[in-house]
């Protein structure tokens, strides 16, 4: 067995030899190597992480998906209202909801009453508060939470006054930083005592003429359900933008690898022919690169792997209240060792490795016993390897134009934009070769032309170079412009949705009316948009309807994609609507064609008079002549104003909160919430 084994280690040891003697291009293809793996898995450990809290999310956020009662400053009121709304014939359940910061980390309090709310909670929560638990009703009752909040809750619980501490239970289901429990334990642990933040509807009043209790009906009303929208869904494009952006930098990753091995096959190509001139086996020989490879890709990837797993701690936060901030998605900011994304990390890290020595393995396996030069040979290879990019750039601009003419979706774009880089990456040396050629023929003495014949020399070993500085710039140049895109967009948006100088969001529609006519009566006052918005259905899907009126407001900053002709007057006039682009790309609705909506009468037909940009909602909207609105609900009312004035507005709004006693949330200035929404 010894005899069998020394050639073997012998070979790895005269292998090895070549690594000690050049030290620098051993660390530049480990770092290489390293890098590109911790970016591709600092990328993927983010991705997987945000999933997982998709998952938890979605598990606790049921009682967000039915309509409820609550006051329209969003503050608490008294429980009283679950009995007197009972009494009226309302199937609903109270729910507390408080955030406390503890440590400068944030906890939600949601306080259930199990007995009325045990069809809504059927969800992994539910499990960790069963009615069936008797600990539940009694003293000192429990409190559910994720594995990642329990030590923030019990400190929260160690620093009050309690005589009974309650029991702690944890659950994978709960949102993180959420904790769940009793609705009387939750008023005595927030120091909210019989009071609540909303009453869930369960469902719809068996009596259709079903009123608010009249003491209530002043300070409450009725939310209806936001539209139920799939969080893993709506942020898949955040996940395949940073998937791509994580696999375009390994991909530049791997041309400082594929150089720094191209280079040690090509300077131990000379002792590879020694080793095989001694008896030694090509087989042998392939074996052990192939085995050095490996060794070196598994250290390199491993390395890689803690270097992206530091990278993704350090960015997650930032990640975090971007997908909070954008989606509306809950993320936990501490970022948790998966072994998925870890063993994807090194096995793209030895893939990757393996890709880079492929061709250079090849080359060992075809290279002659005995070496032969010459320059013609060199050239006759230079030759053919330009038909051979040629031949690539031809296919990938076949398969490039092939999925732009039948392609779709996200993936066929991302694959397009793959075979344009891979183009230029290929045609750039081809392109740099010919231009060198035609300059050299314009050479007119012997130093101009020995200048660009060692210039196209030199081509050979700059190409791989300049390639990834080709896809590096791209990058960059592609990254710079999506941005600025981004930010142009989002600001057009703002200044179309924003045009009001003030936004007032009165308490009841009284209120509303009131403040009108108070408006009305001014001089510095321009003009009154009242603002109207109500959800219905129309294809089977749910979607928001705003009213307008006739006003330039609108027509000049509400930017149509394309419309019919006079398709303001008639959308004023009659039963003529303007849809969204996401409606109507989703359901091929064209300019012309009708759509059925939902009204309390039934079925209403509406003609599609324009398209409109709506940036960055994900759902079907409408928009509709206001007067036509309030014919079709008479039960809507307005409390929501849009005020236009060339007047001092600090003066305005301090004036409107003192005569109807209304707060910051309820009169907002454009240019703050403009500037809050770009923040």
């Amino acid at each position: 067995m010894s005899s069998a084994r020394t050639p073997a280690i012998l070979l790895i040891a005269t292998m090895v030899q070549y690594w000690r003697r050049h030290k620098i291009q051993f660390f530049t293809l480990f770092l290489g190597l390293a890098l590109a793996t911790a970016l591709w898995s600092a990328v993927q450990a983010i991705n997987e992480h945000a999933r997982q809290s998709y998952g938890a999310s979605e598990a606790s956020v049921t009682r967000l998906k039915t309509a409820s009662f609550r006051r329209i400053d969003g503050g608490y009121f008294s429980d009283k209202a679950f009995a007197a709304f009972r009494r009226n014939g309302f199937n609903v359940t109270p729910v507390l909801t408080v955030k406390k910061t503890i440590n400068a980390q944030e906890l939600e309090f949601i306080g259930i009453e199990p007995l009325s709310a045990r069809d809504l909670y059927e969800t992994q929560t539910a499990s960790s508060l069963s009615d069936s638990d008797a600990a539940f009703f009694l003293s000192p009752g429990i409190l559910a939470t994720h594995p990642l909040s329990e030590e923030i809750l019990k400190n929260y619980l160690n620093s009050l006054d309690l005589s009974e501490m309650p029991i702690v239970r944890t659950s994978e289901g709960i949102e993180p930083g959420s904790v769940t429990g009793d609705i009387g334990l939750i008023q005595k642990l927030t120091g909210n005592i019989s009071r609540i933040s909303e009453l869930i509807l369960l469902s719809e009043p068996i009596d259709p003429n079903a009123k608010i209790p009249a003491n209530w009906n002043s300070q409450l009303v009725r939310s209806d359900p936001p539209i139920n929208i799939d969080i893993a869904e709506l942020t898949e494009s955040f996940h395949l933008n940073l998937t791509a952006f994580g696999l375009l930098c390994f991909l530049v990753g791997l041309f400082i690898v594929y150089s720094s091995i191209s280079l040690a096959f090509e300077e131990r190509r000379a002792s590879i022919r020694t080793l095989r001139i001694c008896g030694v086996s090509l087989n042998r020989i392939i074996s052990v690169l192939i085995f050095e490879v490996s060794a070196i890709a598994i250290l390199a990837g491993i390395f890689g792997l803690i270097l992206g797993y530091l990278i993704a701690g350090i960015l997650l936060p930032d990640v975090a209240t971007s997908l909070r901030g954008l989606y509306g998605a809950n993320i936990e900011d501490t970022l948790a060792f998966q072994p998925l994304w870890a063993i994807e990390g090194l096995f793209i890290s030895v893939a990757g490795a393996f890709g880079a020595s492929a061709m250079n393995l090849y080359k060992i396996k075809q290279m002659p016993l005995l070496a032969r030069k010459g320059s013609g040979l060199a050239q006759r290879k230079g030759q053919l390897g330009q038909r051979y990019r040629l031949m690539i750039c031809v296919i990938l601009t076949i398969a490039g134009l092939a999925l732009y003419l039948f392609g779709s979706g996200v993936a066929a774009s991302f694959i397009i934009m793959a075979t344009i880089l891979l183009f230029g990456a290929f045609i750039l040396p081809v392109f740099l070769n010919a231009l060198i050629s035609g300059v050299s023929r314009t050479a007119k003495n012997p130093i101009a032309s020995w200048f660009w014949a060692d210039t196209q020399q030199q081509m050979p070993a700059l190409s791989l170079a300049l390639t990834a500085l080709l896809l590096a710039l791209s990058a960059n140049i592609g990254v710079g412009t999506m941005v600025d895109g981004f930010r142009d967009t989002f600001v057009d948006f703002l200044d179309e949705r924003l045009a009001p100088e003030i936004y007032i969001n009165a308490p009841d529609a009284n209120t509303a009316e009131a403040i009108n006519v108070w408006l009305q009566n001014r001089d510095d006052i321009d003009a009154i948009l009242p603002n109207l918005t109500s959800q219905t259905s129309a294809l089977g899907q749910p979607i928001s309807i705003t009213g307008f009126i006739d006003h330039p407001t609108f027509r000049d900053t509400w930017t149509l994609l394309s419309e019919s002709d006079d398709a303001w007057n008639r959308v004023i006039q009659g039963d003529v609507i303007f849809i969204n682009e996401q409606l109507a790309i989703r359901n091929a609705l064209k300019i012309g064609q009708s759509l059925d909506v939902s009204t309390p009468n039934g079925l209403q037909e509406f003609e599609i008079a324009g398209i409109y940009a709506d940036y960055g909602n994900p759902r079907g909207a409408i928009r509709m002549s206001l007067n036509r609105q309030l014919e079709l609900w008479p039960d809507l009312k307005i409390r929501q104003l849009g005020v236009r004035t060339s007047a001092t507005r600090d003066t305005i709004i301090e004036e409107l909160k003192s005569a109807f006693d209304l707060s910051d949330n309820q009169v907002i200035d454009q240019a703050r919430l403009k500037a809050f929404s770009l923040g």
